[in-house]
């Protein structure tokens, strides 16, 4: 069985590998001294939303010039475009950045933009080179822009781009 091939610096296995970290640091629970006695935090929040932020950062620091996210830094034509597209906008939106408010604004817009954007007469969700993520990426994708059309109090002619492309 052949070994699959290593990567150094910063490619999608440094990613995998520092979400993993992160997971792992979580799932110990916090350090002994760093919930006061009368806390009941067991969720965490203080330290996951330390955590969250540097990886958000990072995600619109690599967000592609086109709105897109891709595993490939600038390469919309990676692998799982749209899936990887609408998990990135679901990340951001779920720690309240929205198309209309938060701190990554611009970047979730963009990014639902650009699935709007990919969305076929047919309600299909694709680019030219995805043969790798159709079904999931579609799946995410309606998610992505659902989450989107509830969330965000915009300009009516937003939300009918948004209803349009998942009707």
């Amino acid at each position: 069985r052949a070994e699959p091939p290593r990567h150094r610096g910063g490619g999608p296995l440094s990613l995998a590998a520092g979400l993993l970290g992160a997971a792992l640091a979580l799932s110990g629970a916090a350090d002994e001294g760093s919930q006061t006695a009368g806390s009941d935090d067991r969720l965490l929040t203080a330290r996951v939303q330390a955590l969250v932020r540097p990886a958000h950062d990072w995600l619109v620091a690599n967000q592609n010039a086109d709105g897109s996210f891709s595993i490939v830094r600038n390469d919309a034509a990676a692998p799982a475009p749209v899936a990887v597209t609408a998990l990135s906008a679901l990340s951001l939106m779920a720690a309240g950045n929205l198309p209309d408010r938060g701190r990554h604004e611009r970047a979730v817009r963009r990014a639902v933009d650009w699935l709007v954007d990919h969305c076929d007469a047919r309600g299909y969700f694709t680019t030219d080179g995805d043969a790798v993520s159709q079904m999931h990426g579609q799946g995410y994708a309606v998610l992505a822009l659902s989450q989107a059309w509830g969330m965000d109090a915009g300009d009516a002619t937003r939300r009918a781009e948004l209803r349009a492309a998942l009707e």
